[in-house]
């Protein structure tokens, strides 16, 4: 038989995604939450997932048969005797364990999640020796938010909240843990505080293997590889198969709950108490009865009268001590009632205990109803969601057709391509253009000629290296600031990776506009080259830095965002940079123009070196074309913080390329008024590294056929969007003679 593996986590950390892993390897046997209360009850009603749960078609196919289970399976193993040492004896739970590990196929590794044996692993380790201890943990801040998503309750003014069952929990647990009684906190967060930080102990010293949920998120491949390692599951059939399971969620959600500081006076209370009681140096690594023996402040707590009145008054054992802990009810009801030892002092703590259990069978019953309301809805949104399923399984095949079509379409342009091609091969004039004529001096200077006449009506959109470097030279009116009677706030993000060679340029020239109302976000990817010290040194000057894995370039911008509040908004590249009076312009028309929702203007092309090689001279700002092709310049739009909201208030982090595309026409959709101003706002810097030459084939393409099929309404062939190109390239062409000339000014 395989070693067994236990999944130890607390709830809202990802063990049922761990648990759902292991279900879908081939040669796995999981068992989901067995220690649960109702766990007889929910298998016989046949609860079906929840729709947070990505991925699982049931819960329970892997139990045997549900009247087997109940010999065995006690409601008490999942709130009662929660701590366990090694020495501790709990034959019920140890049967029950045996008895699912040997139901199985002997070749099957039986995997057991667990949410409620966090503090008892050493009895684990102790009674299944040969089992492998897995360990989950999560970030506590956004485990505590995942864990009151949806409670009923005011969790800020009940400090007795129940979510996710951590104050029942903690009423068993208050006689190993004096400090989770409601009289010693200020928050429940500092109750479910302490459970995280001791669990998370706990597995660290007795786990096999511990594992962060953010890892296992960013890093599926490498952590789902190790995982299945454990249970002798690695194959390449089952590491494709699972990771395939991973649904990415976003991080840092407690932002949106409370601030920075508050988390941290909460958390460091916490860290306070367990240093004086030693618990963060030894907890997990020796008896609990070894680290607070000698515990003074330990023992005071233990004697604390509130622990004990908290405890009797939610008719839970409350008596604590640690360095005698006996589970008789004499001696619990001694240590409770330290002036009252009479019978009939037990008589009624046993009268308020049966009060109790009668009011938790009243609520089980209410829950039970409930239960049973909330199963109709989620068989009919079963229904519902099969039904639409279906529907889009349709759509997928006519697409699928659809592009096969146009692939044909295709081919077939490209074989009549082909064929005046070998005609013109075969034509009088290319026989003497190149046979005859090609001796004669003149005649090949004609053609360059011509050739040269050609591309001075050529569109510059589009062309990124039009001339040798020479030297930018930036307008002298350009250095004349307008007067602003009050300046609007403007917001930058800088979405930052490995960028040390041009991110100070970049820096420099937004602080260096001296704009009087800025918010300056720099977020980075966790770069690795030598761009934090750059950053750091301008530290004091920004509006907000971080450094951390993202999602991606969309991912970073949203996240630099949600630190600001300005009027104005844009994002600029940390290869890019703005010209000078740039930010003072923007502010200026925005104000000049209250209907306008977003600028941009003309596009300046420099090298490596600051140095200017193109300009692309855009025409006024033309929405039609916008849905045949992006051609803003990306680092010169600005918009108003209005028009972001209205359009969703982010970038579409599914974009890798086209982001600032989506983002336009989602403003167009929301009815923005977009101009084009008639300045250079910014330069646009082309280098061998640069995300738009490296990607643009590989998944640019990709997302801009996404996005003309999505708002055009079906897939549109090239020749298509020549035709509906050609006039504004025109333009182009003309706005851009007009500026050579001195005819046209920006």
């Amino acid at each position: 038989m395989n070693k067994p593996i236990f999944i130890t986590a607390r709830f809202r950390s990802g063990s049922t995604l761990l648990w759902n892993i292991f279900r879908n390897a081939a040669g796995a046997h999981a068992y989901y939450e067995p220690l649960h209360e109702q766990l007889p009850e929910l298998i016989k009603l046949e609860i079906p997932p929840q729709t947070r749960h990505f991925f699982v078609e049931s819960y329970f196919d892997q139990y045997p048969n549900v009247e087997q289970l109940r010999r065995f399976h006690k409601s008490e193993f999942g709130v009662h005797r929660l701590f366990l040492e090694a020495n501790d004896q709990h034959q019920g739970m140890k049967d029950y364990f045996n008895y699912l590990i040997s139901y199985p196929p002997q070749n099957k590794t039986v995997v057991l999640q667990e949410n409620r044996i966090d503090f008892r692993l050493p009895w684990i380790r102790s009674n299944f020796p040969a089992a492998i201890l897995v360990h989950l943990h999560r970030s506590p801040r956004d485990q505590w938010i995942s864990t009151i998503q949806g409670f009923p309750g005011n969790i800020d003014q009940d400090i007795d909240s129940d979510p996710y069952r951590i104050t029942t929990w903690s009423r068993d647990l208050i006689r190993q843990f004096p400090f989770l009684a409601s009289p010693l906190i200020r928050h429940p967060y500092q109750r479910y505080y302490y459970l995280w930080k001791l669990s998370y102990l706990m597995g660290k010293h007795c786990a096999d293997f511990s594992l962060a949920y953010e890892d296992l998120l960013f890093d599926p491949q490498k952590y789902i590889k190790q995982l299945l390692e454990l249970g002798g599951l690695d194959t390449r059939e089952n590491l494709v198969k699972c990771c395939k399971l991973i649904v990415k969620h976003p991080m840092n959600v407690w932002k949106e709950y409370q601030t920075e500081s508050w988390f941290a006076d909460l958390e460091q209370e916490c860290e306070n108490q367990l240093n004086g009681l030693g618990l963060n140096k030894g907890f997990g690594e020796r008896p609990l009865i070894k680290i607070v023996e000698k515990n003074l402040k330990y023992k005071e707590l233990v004697l604390d009268t509130r622990v004990a009145d908290w405890g009797r008054q939610n008719a839970q054992v409350t008596v604590i001590n640690l360095l005698n802990v006996a589970d008789e009810k004499e001696k619990v009801l001694q240590a409770i009632n330290t002036e009252n030892k009479t019978l009939v002092g037990s008589v009624v703590a046993k009268e308020q205990m049966i009060v109790s259990q009668n009011r938790e069978i009243i609520k089980l019953q209410k829950q039970m109803i409930k239960l049973q309301n909330w199963l109709q809805i989620k068989l009919a949104e079963g229904e519902s969601v099969i039904q639409e399923r279906e529907k889009t399984i349709q759509e997928r095949e006519k697409t699928i057709q659809e592009r096969e079509k146009t692939i044909q379409e295709r081919e077939k342009v490209i074989q009549e391509k082909e064929k005046v091609i070998q005609s013109f091969r075969h034509s009088l004039f290319f026989w003497l253009v190149n046979g005859p004529l090609r001796y004669i001096p003149f005649i090949p200077a004609i053609f360059t000629r011509i050739r040269d006449v050609r591309r001075i009506f050529l569109p510059k959109i589009g062309v990124l290296e039009q001339h040798p470097p020479k030297p930018l030279v930036v307008p002298q009116e350009y250095k004349t600031l307008p007067t602003l009677s009050d300046a609007p706030g403007i917001s930058i993000v800088t979405p930052s990776y490995n960028q040390a060679r041009f991110i100070e340029r970049t820096i420099r020239s937004v602080l260096d506009q001296n704009y009087p109302n800025l918010q300056f976000v720099i977020q980075d990817g966790k770069s690795t080259d030598n761009t934090l010290e750059i950053l750091k040194s301008y530290r004091k000057e920004l509006k907000h830095f971080e450094s951390r894995r993202d999602g991606g370039q969309a991912h970073a911008i949203n996240l630099g965002f949600a630190h600001t509040n300005g009027e104005i908004m844009a994002y600029l590249n940390s290869d890019d940079i703005l010209l000078t009076g740039a930010l003072h312009h923007v502010a200026q028309y925005f104000q000049q123009h209250p209907e306008v929702d977003a600028v941009y203007s003309h596009r300046v092309i420099i090298d490596e070196q600051d140095r200017e090689i193109g300009r692309w001279v855009m025409p006024p700002h033309d929405p039609q074309v916008l849905y045949w092709a992006d051609y803003v310049p990306q680092e010169t739009l600005f918009w108003r913080r209005r028009i972001w909201e209205k359009s969703g208030g982010k970038l579409d982090e599914s974009y890798k390329f086209a982001l600032d595309w989506d983002l336009l026409m989602r403003f167009q959709q929301s009815g923005a008024v977009i101009h084009r101003v008639p300045r250079f706002l910014a330069a646009f810097r082309v280098h061998e590294t640069q995300k738009t030459s490296a990607h643009i084939n590989e998944i640019g393409l990709k997302e801009m056929e996404r996005i003309r099929t999505h708002y055009i309404g079906r897939e549109v062939t090239d020749a298509e969007i020549n035709r509906n190109l050609r006039a504004y390239l025109q333009r182009s062409v003309l706005y851009h003679k007009l500026y050579r000339l001195g005819l046209y000014k920006a």
